[in-house]
């Protein structure tokens, strides 16, 4: 058997080469490990309400990074999804949706991100919106490429009530704690109805409410049917849990769009359906300019309410149900 020797310069080069793998192996494994804990994730501050300070606060969250266009669609992924701290509440609702984010190059004043929101974004009340904007804004020019953010509207520029553009927003001229100017409100009086003890037909209860100038009556009549009602001989029809996503009339026909809740959370059963459906239908024609209503839930028309009911049509006034009339 041959035997092979390493002796004076080769045994030397030898070992060279075997240390050097050896530290060759260490670096690459330490910037595998730097690379995937360093360059993958990234924390940010999203800003949400902090409805004991009565202005917005930071939740530290990490996400995976990548190019900027990709950092921040995952930042307002994070934010549309609301806080993990209990103590903070989300500031965009949940029917507000973002349609498209652009990143806007610039060399002189830095990137601008545009944000285009939904329709919706005009149905915010006055603190909603303040909340909502400085959360949006400030939440991105904390990352370190944005300077500025642009909001528009169903891709219209986003104006003041005297039509001026309100242009870049950044954390010069967007404040975190909004001083809320009061809501104005006048005294409506509204007829809304609710079943009768025996569950045979409706029976109108009058109340007076705050008709605010920021919501529709038609959301707020629902509102008030969503609540129940005050006298002792009458009894809820809508369950309790039924969130409001959107209501609004067009051509004498008014859209309810309600959350499952409304579905889900029902009894079920002809009769108590026929009344669910027209104590709402009938509150809602009170409005003059309501002639119709059709159902909407979680902003899809479906074919029919608990198995009972067509849902894809508009339903009219039913006065054969009014007990007291």
């Amino acid at each position: 058997m041959k035997k092979i020797y390493f002796t004076g310069k080769k045994f030397i080069m030898s070992l060279f080469m075997v240390v050097f793998a050896v530290i060759a192996l260490i670096i690459a494994a330490a910037f595998i490990t730097n690379y995937s804990s360093d360059d993958d994730s990234m924390n940010v501050n999203l800003y949400f309400l902090n409805p004991v300070t009565n202005e917005i606060s930071s939740e530290v969250r990490t996400i995976n990074s990548g190019k900027d266009t990709e950092i921040l669609e995952r930042v307002l992924q994070e934010l549309t999804a609301g806080p993990k701290n209990s103590n903070l509440k989300r500031t965009l609702p949940e029917n507000l949706k973002i349609l498209k984010c652009t990143l806007v190059k610039s060399d002189d004043e830095g990137d601008t991100a545009e944000v285009d929101f939904s329709k919706e974004y005009h149905n915010l009340t006055e603190s909603q919106e303040l909340f909502c904007r400085a959360s949006v804004v400030w939440t991105l020019t904390d990352l370190d490429f944005i300077s500025n953010v642009n909001i528009l509207v169903e891709g219209t520029p986003l104006t003041r009530a005297n039509g001026q553009v309100v242009g870049n927003l950044n954390k010069g001229n967007v404040i975190v704690n909004p001083v809320i100017s009061p809501e104005k409100t006048d005294i409506r009086k509204i007829k809304i109805y609710f079943a009768d003890e025996q569950a045979m037909g409706l029976i109108s209860e009058v109340r007076n409410i705050e008709a605010k100038q920021s919501q529709t009556l038609e959301n707020q009549i629902v509102e008030q049917l969503i609540l129940g009602p005050r006298r002792d001989d009458l009894y809820p029809t809508i369950p309790s849990e039924t969130k409001i996503n959107d209501i609004r009339t067009e051509e004498g026909i008014c859209y309810v769009n309600l959350s499952n809740d409304f579905v889900a959370k029902h009894s079920g059963g002809s009769s108590s359906e026929v009344l669910t459906i027209y104590s709402i239908v009938n509150s809602l024609t009170e409005i003059n300019s309501v002639k119709k209503v059709q159902f909407l839930i979680d902003g899809e028309k479906i074919s029919d309410f608990k198995g009972h009911l067509d849902f894809s049509k508009p339903f009219e006034r039913n006065e054969a149900l009014i007990l007291d009339e």
